[in-house]
């Protein structure tokens, strides 16, 4: 809930879709050991088509997508970020979105 949340409030203007969870179970060993229903939405989505929308809303608002291999970033003084790929080209930016998955 608090990825959404957030999102709506960095991104109001993007729309996606999702599936709402209204009701979990847990099975273990094929027996049921709880069944809730979530005070809160949940949302899954499809992450293909989620990452990709989310590529396009921030081309959009001026974003640039580098298909290249990062190496480090270094925080500068200014506040900027100055990013080193792998071939060495450095790119200084005010922002850096790492779009690796859980190591972003």
């Amino acid at each position: 809930m608090k990825s959404y949340m957030l999102l709506q409030e960095l991104m109001p203007q993007l729309h996606y879709d999702y599936k709402s969870i209204k009701k979990i179970r847990l099975l273990i060993d094929n027996k049921n050991v709880c069944e809730f229903e979530p005070t809160d939405e949940l949302r899954i989505v499809c992450r293909k088509v989620f990452d990709y929308a989310l590529l396009q809303q921030y081309i959009q608002i001026g974003g640039q997508f580098k298909r290249e291999s990062f190496s480090k970033y270094e925080e500068q003084n200014d506040g900027k970020i100055l990013v080193t790929l792998k071939s060495g080209k450095q790119i200084l930016c005010n922002y850096l979105v790492g779009a690796d998955g859980a190591n972003s």
